[in-house]
């Protein structure tokens, strides 16, 4: 399959998809940014997608590893995100299972925990629901959040 016609288009679209990995969506909003005709922007994404330019497998476990490494976004939030870019259920589970290890996943959390009450500077049921809170916008669940702020409370007991 040979590149749809354009040099210029050829190269932007090119530097933007190789600078990290990227979403067809996000491909597809570049596209139309760049005045591609929805007809035409189907043709480059294929082709994108033949040419390996574009996998959206790649794109999924970079995505979670990088939200959770580096923003220590927790799953829900990264699922949230997964699919806001149209990644299949598949693609958005193969990248929870391999990019974000269980354990660390927990030790994320915990540490996140202690931060925050720190910051807080109190203790007590308050400063406990408040974390509670804040491990859930920062989307993790909800269920173990609640019991990793319980152990910490316990553990200064």
């Amino acid at each position: 399959m040979n590149p749809p016609e354009s040099g210029t288009l050829l190269k932007k679209i090119l530097h933007f998809v190789l600078y990290r990995e990227r979403s067809s969506k996000e491909v597809g909003e570049k596209l139309k940014t760049l005045g591609v005709y929805p007809a035409q922007r189907e043709e480059w994404i294929a082709w994108l997608i033949t040419e390996r330019y574009l996998n959206e497998e790649r794109f999924a476990r970079a995505y979670a590893g990088g939200k959770f490494r580096i923003l220590h976004w927790g799953k829900i939030k990264i699922i949230r995100g997964l699919q806001d870019h149209n990644v299949s259920a598949r693609n958005i589970s193969l990248a929870l299972a391999s990019e974000i290890p269980e354990e660390e996943y927990m030790k994320t959390m915990e540490n996140l925990a202690e931060k925050y009450l720190k910051k807080l500077g109190e203790r007590g049921i308050m400063a406990n629901d408040k974390t509670v809170k804040y491990l859930f916008q920062k989307g993790f669940e909800l269920q173990l959040a609640a019991i990793c702020v319980k152990s910490l409370f316990q553990s200064e007991i």
